[in-house]
Order: C-alpha cells, then structure tokens, then sequence
C-alpha cells in the first residue's frame, strides 16, 4: 500500500512547486492556433497557471454523389484548459486536457457522422517576445466516432497523436 501512494506523493510534491511559482498570466488573453482541425482560436489566462483554449474549425467542399457534384461541410470545435506545471522566464512547460468534436457531412468518409476525442497533452509554449508564443504538443486521446447509418457499431480508438517540428501552434496576446 505504501509503495502505491509514493509514486503519486513524490508526483504532487515535485508539481506543486512549479505551480506556485508560475508567473502571473492572470488576464492575458490572446489570438492564435493550437489544432489544425479547428485553427481558428482563442486562449485566456484565467488564474495565474490555468488558461482555457478554444477554436473552431470548418471545411467546405465538393464530393462526387451519386448524382453528380455535392457539397460537404464539416464543422469542428475543441475545448481545452492548459495548467502550467514548470514556469521559467520565456518557456511554459503545460499539461492540456481538451475535448474536440467533429461534425461531419462526409469527409471522405460516409460511414462517419460525427466524432469526439479527449485528448491529455504535455507541451511546452515558447515566448519569442512579451506578447508573441509558439509552442508545441504531443499526447494521448480517446475518440469516439459515430456512424452515420442505423445498425452500424460506433467505434471507438485510443491512440498518440504529435506533430512534427515545422507544425508549430501560436498565440498573439493582449492584456
């Protein structure tokens, strides 16, 4: 029993630390791109170490039908609180729960209706000035896709997702 809770209490205390020294982004808020399925985004620094993410994401486009020439939509949102664990003057090592949900015409699938993925992701945002950031993450995530037609299985995936280097996010902030 002992051994279990050791690995946890030495997680807390090495955490705690970092969380109580973070500087101060309280009020911060800020333009910018953390997903490429919902690009268009915003985060706010809602307490010293925790900020809350969201973006939006649409894709229109023709596909072939069945008869003839049709258009898709897709509409994307994703929702995510990044806690600061490891502040030093320019970087911010965090940790990213968020939930995305996809809603979906066809996007080359048409078993497909909609899709939901919760994501846990480290990653560290990098300050080139006061205002400017990128940064980068990688993580876990559980999705679960809906399908389209009646009697077809929902299926759901746990899988790593990351990007390579040149896929960078950013944000522009304001106070």
């Amino acid at each position: 029993m002992f051994k279990r809770l050791l690995v946890p209490a030495l997680a807390i205390l090495l955490v705690i630390p970092g969380v109580s020294l973070a500087k101060d982004m309280s009020g911060l808020w800020g333009l910018g791109f953390y997903s490429y399925s919902a690009p268009v985004g915003a985060r706010v620094w809602i307490a010293p170490n925790i900020g809350l993410d969201a973006g939006i994401g649409l894709d229109i486009y023709d596909i072939a039908g069945e008869d003839g020439q049709e258009s898709a939509t897709d509409f994307y949102f994703e929702v995510g609180v990044p806690f600061v664990l490891v502040p030093t003057e320019r970087v911010n090592f965090y940790l990213r729960p968020g939930v995305q949900v996809a809603l979906l015409d066809s996007l080359g699938n048409p078993f497909v209706k909609n899709r939901i993925a919760i994501m846990l992701a480290p990653g560290v945002e990098y300050f080139l000035t006061d205002q400017l950031s990128i940064e980068a993450s990688h993580g876990l995530a559980y999705e679960i896709e809906s399908a389209r037609e009646e009697g077809v299985d929902d299926q759901t995936f746990f899988y790593t997702f990351g990007e390579n280097f040149t896929f960078l996010g950013f944000h522009f902030y304001f106070r």
